[in-house]
């Protein structure tokens, strides 16, 4: 049951005992809900065990997952970002910025500025788009225009949305 394997990793024991890969056989099948995800990927970072990119991802998304969880995952992404964990691409700055942006309370310079380091690594323009219309929430056209031609330029589903951005004179 879940309780061991946490208790097994609290107890300090090795997360390679028989609870710690039982925990895992049921992550990796898909069985183990959110918030147990995350206990027991907390309980491998409490230990310094948290050590590969599959697992920060993980536990990011697990914290993403849950209502008030964009703090949590705020940090785990950076953490990752700053040991060299997490690769520094697309998918990782689009979940930051995300949740940035979702957070409460929202951090909109800091969404924009994930934003702008994850739209020149998305292999076409929707992270460009999601950016443009950020930029025009906050009242910064010139920037919006900038990226929604960027978003045009790198190919977008509805192409009309960046054309609109584009369009805006206020």
């Amino acid at each position: 049951t879940w309780p061991d394997p946490l208790t097994t990793l609290a107890r300090g024991q090795d997360r390679d005992s028989g609870h710690a890969a039982w925990a895992m056989d049921r992550i990796m099948s898909g069985e183990a809900s959110p918030s147990q995800v995350a206990g027991f990927l907390v309980a491998l970072r409490a230990k310094g065990e948290l050590t590969d990119e599959r697992e920060y991802r993980n536990l990011m998304a697990s914290y993403l997952s849950l209502d008030d969880g964009q703090d949590k995952a705020i940090e785990i992404i950076n953490e990752g970002l700053e040991k060299n964990i997490l690769k520094p691409d697309y998918q990782t700055y689009v979940a930051l910025a995300q949740a940035y942006y979702f957070g409460e309370p929202q951090r909109i310079d800091q969404a924009i500025s994930a934003y702008q380091k994850a739209a020149p690594l998305a292999p076409n323009g929707e992270t460009y788009l999601n950016l443009s219309k950020l930029l025009a929430n906050e009242g910064r056209l010139a920037e919006a225009k900038q990226a929604a031609q960027s978003a045009l330029d790198k190919g977008v589903r509805n192409p009309d949305e960046a054309r609109r951005i584009i369009s805006r004179t206020n």
